[in-house]
């Protein structure tokens, strides 16, 4: 009889140890299901970083409650198309791969690096603009000494504008982007390599 009553104790334990080790499965699946799908919708694959959707909802937040002291930098890759005609789209893949790290280096602790697409990248940072600057050479000097596997070096054109100097967040990223578009403009005109209109 105590035989029977152990098998019985057993088998009990075995069925409800079963569902709750089931239910936990499944309630972490479904957490890590949720994780997996906040990461696709909010970060580039490519590169890791934050996307275009995570840079729209961060720069609503940042209208609704404006920051005394932002910087934004909009960053663009030069020479991409030639690269990519040149190398090959995964030569172009690694030159975006390793501007993005550059920037998430120089900058991940003092704000967000997102890329908006292609090759083009922006930064919102909360610090000094003497600061953002010395971070954003040194970025530069980073990309200059990158070594890829199909080409060496990559080449950044930049723009930065500041909340202080600009109404509202929209006003300074149109001016950084204004920016940006100025020292690509003379970069190909200076340099000769790939002049086009953006």
């Amino acid at each position: 009889m105590l035989v029977m009553f152990s098998i019985v104790g057993i088998l009990m334990g075995y069925f409800i140890n079963k569902a709750r080790f089931e239910r936990y499965s499944y309630e972490e699946s479904a957490l890590e299901l949720a994780e997996l799908r906040n990461k696709y919708a909010y970060y580039d694959q490519l590169t890791g970083l934050q996307n275009r959707r995570a840079y729209a909802e961060r720069v609503e937040e940042l209208a609704a409650n404006p920051p005394a002291d932002c910087c934004v930098i909009v960053v663009d890759v030069n020479g991409l198309k030639r690269i990519n005609d040149t190398y090959g789209h995964s030569a172009g893949d690694g030159q975006i791969i390793g501007a993005a790290k550059c920037l998430n280096r120089c900058f991940k602790d003092v704000g967000d690096v997102y890329r908006l697409g292609g090759d083009e990248f922006c930064v919102i940072a909360t610090l000094p603009e003497s600061a953002a600057w010395e971070r954003l050479l040194d970025a530069e000097q980073m990309a200059a000494g990158w070594t890829g596997q199909s080409v060496e070096s990559i080449s950044l054109s930049y723009g930065m504008a500041t909340t202080r100097d600009n109404p509202n967040i929209e006003a300074a990223l149109k001016a950084a982007d204004h920016n940006m578009y100025e020292f690509k403009r003379r970069y190909y005109t200076t340099s000769g390599r790939e002049r086009r209109r953006r």
